[in-house]
């Protein structure tokens, strides 16, 4: 009796010094990003102004410059900003604010900030089907950086000449289900498993899409996707593409009829 009683202490002490240890990484991650804003901010704030040529006339090739810059500045702005929602969401402090969003308003807002990424890439981003009267029930920006995440996720790992696209469905208990497809190097199964645990990454060919950013993207997309009362599910296979869904609760019926939205991963030659 007396020396389960003191495995119960060790036990308790050594939980106490683990929650300890996570609360200190997680205060650290959250400094330690605030502190990597101001001059970060401070670096684009002049980037930019000097693209404006503010301060008088550039050559084109100082321009270039500034504009390879401004574009690390802002990869690096994405990882603090990653690491911060990390730390926001471990910590239970992610404020969610649930309201009707209408996805078709939606999706039209996300479109123009990935052409730039898919014109570079030579990814072909047409083919979406989001119509009038799908509403779910979210935070509007929240939502918004999911979708945002899930495209650019996908136009990172899809080959010249491929696509990407956007569709909508609903699923058997009548939530809505809004799908970020693509024609990409797929997934294999026992990395499914793993690519919502934090900093995994798919392991890419590095010629065709090599790796970016924290490994982040779809730990929190999918968290986020559970605080407002959904899911975030992928479906996919090597060398035949990858289906995201975000499952979120509905809150207005389409009048036509329901069923789930499949784009059929591309087949083998």
């Amino acid at each position: 009796m007396k020396e389960l009683q003191e495995r119960n202490i060790q036990l308790a002490q050594a939980l106490e010094k683990s929650n300890a240890a996570s609360q200190a990484k997680t205060d650290f991650l959250g400094k330690m990003s605030h502190e990597l804003r101001t001059p970060l901010n401070a670096i684009i704030g002049f980037s930019d102004l000097s693209l404006l040529e503010s301060f008088g006339k550039l050559p084109d090739r100082y321009k270039e410059y500034f504009g390879d810059i401004r574009k690390a500045a802002d990869h690096l702005l994405t990882i603090i900003n990653d690491i911060l929602d990390a730390v926001n969401l471990d910590a239970g402090k992610a404020k969610i604010q649930l309201e009707k969003i209408k996805l078709k308003p939606l999706v039209e807002e996300v479109l123009p900030l990935v052409e730039a990424e898919a014109r570079s890439r030579g990814v072909d981003i047409a083919a979406v089907t989001v119509d009038d009267g799908w509403a779910v029930k979210a935070d509007r920006g929240r939502l918004r950086q999911i979708l945002i995440n899930l495209v650019v996720n996908a136009l990172k790992f899809t080959e010249q000449g491929g696509s990407v696209g956007i569709e909508t469905g609903t699923g058997d208990d009548g939530t809505v289900l809004l799908t970020v497809w693509d024609t990409g190097i797929g997934i294999s199964h026992e990395q499914q498993g793993l690519i919502f645990d934090g900093f995994h990454q798919v392991q890419a060919d590095p010629v065709i899409a090599p790796t970016e950013g924290t490994g982040l993207g779809l730990t929190i997309s999918q968290q986020l996707a559970r605080l407002m009362g959904g899911d975030l599910r992928v479906e996919s296979e090597l060398e035949k593409g990858s289906r995201f869904t975000i499952i979120l609760p509905a809150t207005a019926k389409k009048q036509k009829k329901k069923r789930r939205a499949r784009k059929p991963v591309r087949k083998s030659a």
